[in-house]
């Protein structure tokens, strides 16, 4: 539920903010956020505002990845293992659940 309430505010809030003519944005979402659920969310928050007819395009992060065999720096989920020697690796780096990354307009900046 918590991806839901991420990626509702991540719309709502760039909603708000967006200057005039934005017809693409790109949202940065979470490896456990389920890439269609995060779009049913967005159009739904968007309805109604200027950006609602915008373009989007979803990424997914994966954040880096540290080996505790063998300390070798890998992106991944939390269920990834180390490409080079197979072991079970810890995120460093805190990835946020949604977030706008980026937008492409045809208006006034």
């Amino acid at each position: 539920m918590h991806e839901r309430d991420a990626v509702a505010e991540a719309a709502v809030t760039f909603a708000a903010a967006a200057p005039p003519g934005v017809t693409e944005v790109t949202l940065v979402i979470a490896p456990d956020v389920d890439p269609d659920i995060a779009s049913e969310v967005w159009v739904a928050s968007t309805a109604g505002t200027p950006i609602a007819h915008a373009t989007l395009h979803i990424t997914i992060h994966y954040p880096m990845m540290a080996c505790f065999g063998c300390d070798q720096e890998y992106t991944g989920d939390k269920l990834a293992v180390c490409p080079q020697c197979g072991g079970d690796g810890l995120p460093t780096e805190v990835v946020r659940t949604a977030a706008v990354a980026g937008w492409v307009g045809d208006g006034p900046a």
